[in-house]
């Protein structure tokens, strides 16, 4: 809830979670359009509702949506957007980038599979900042029922099919009762 003009208001994130509760696949898809066109629709937000609220009716359908609804993501470096040519290739659904998860910003993000990739350039993670703090942020994330996967340049550079395998892997493993 937040307030405007002294009125409390649900955000459009909470207002699209209540909706997948008392819509159907196609009026939320249209919501999401909607949203979208009128440049409301903020997807981080409404992972963010989603991560706090888990259990809430009709998440199912709509993480089903908004994972498959995502604009091109912003990317930062030349390395984000190798990776996601990789992965768009490969023909991998749209993962969101440069998102907000369990409380950590993190590079790839497949919501639908719990899985995280940070790609680790020497720029940032080569620092003994980074040597004590990426564990900790790991860590994190995987109390949030998230599997991370580190990713090197020289990695997605030379072995891109390995990296697609445990993807695809890590992918499976969610997806399993």
């Amino acid at each position: 809830v937040t307030v405007v003009d002294g009125i409390p208001v649900t955000t459009v994130a909470r207002t699209i979670c209540d909706l997948a509760a008392v819509l159907g696949r196609r009026p939320l898809e249209r919501v999401l359009e909607q949203a979208h066109r009128s440049e409301l629709l903020d997807l981080g937000a409404v992972w963010r509702v989603i991560e706090r609220h888990p259990s809430r009716r009709g998440l199912k359908v709509l993480r089903a949506l908004i994972g498959d609804y995502a604009p091109p993501p912003f990317t930062r470096s030349e390395f984000e957007r190798r990776f996601l040519k990789l992965a768009s290739d490969a023909g991998l659904p749209k993962p969101l980038v440069n998102q907000r998860v369990a409380g950590c910003e993190v590079d790839v993000f497949w919501p639908q599979w719990r899985l995280v990739v940070e790609l680790d350039g020497r720029a940032y993670h080569s620092d003994p900042r980074a040597f004590e703090t990426d564990p900790v942020r790991d860590a994190r994330l995987q109390r949030a029922r998230c599997r991370v996967l580190r990713v090197t340049w020289r990695r997605l550079t030379r072995q891109p099919r390995a990296l697609l395998s445990d993807i695809r892997a890590l992918a499976a493993l969610a997806t399993e009762p």
